[in-house]
């Protein structure tokens, strides 16, 4: 290969080249990290990398001189040490990531929601974004509204003709209860953050 070449494509092209590579790698390495330990550990691990970046940043900023060789050495270091972690990780394989949430929201559900429907009231259940479940039917007089939020969103139960009352509400994994003065008659009722009535959240309740 003559200097001539060499100097011309070959440093220009393999240089970004062969950082793409080296970055990839790294990026790859961390990801099996983190799906092998436990997500204290990924939390534990990324504030670790982050340091070790402000680090060698700072190092630089602050002897702008400091040789080529003994950055590289520092970048060597870290890519060595990430990538055998990755390996390992990869060779223990990815946590039960999907049990880990299931389980963590069986928890958070029997934690928040401690709360039952209070006897006769009409029970709302949200989803993202909709009612699960709802009533058709009530009596009138002073009516009982319970809302069990099984979404992430913040969800309400708004009734339309008696203004716009909004009757109760319940941040993602909580419950919330509410009372209306409701007489005989049909009421729309819908949620009104917004966007999601436009989305179906709302239906018809029969007051007799």
């Amino acid at each position: 290969m003559n200097q001539d070449f060499r100097a011309r494509v070959f440093v220009p092209l393999m240089l970004p080249v062969g950082a793409l590579a080296a970055f990839g790698l790294f990026a790859f390495s961390l990801s099996r990290i983190f799906l092998a330990i436990s997500s204290v550990g990924a939390v534990f691990l990324a504030l670790l990398v982050a340091s070790y970046v402000l680090v060698l940043a700072g190092m630089v900023a602050a002897r702008p001189h400091v040789s080529s060789q003994a950055l590289g050495i520092g970048l060597v270091v870290a890519m060595v040490g990430v990538t055998a972690a990755g390996a390992a990780g990869a060779a223990a394989g990815i946590r039960p990531i999907e049990h880990e949430e299931e389980h963590a929201a069986e928890a958070g559900a029997e934690g928040e929601t401690g709360a039952e429907a209070p006897e006769g009231a009409l029970v709302f259940v949200a989803v993202d974004i909709d009612f699960e479940q709802a009533p058709e039917t009530g009596e009138a007089g002073e009516v009982t509204f319970f809302l069990d939020n099984q979404g992430a969103a913040l969800h309400d139960v708004t009734v339309e003709e008696a203004g716009d009352t909004l009757v109760v509400e319940a941040d993602g994994g909580e419950t919330g209860t509410g009372t209306l003065e409701l007489a005989a008659g049909a009421y729309t009722y819908y949620c009104s953050v917004p966007g999601h009535r436009a989305a179906g959240m709302e239906g018809t309740l029969e007051v007799q």
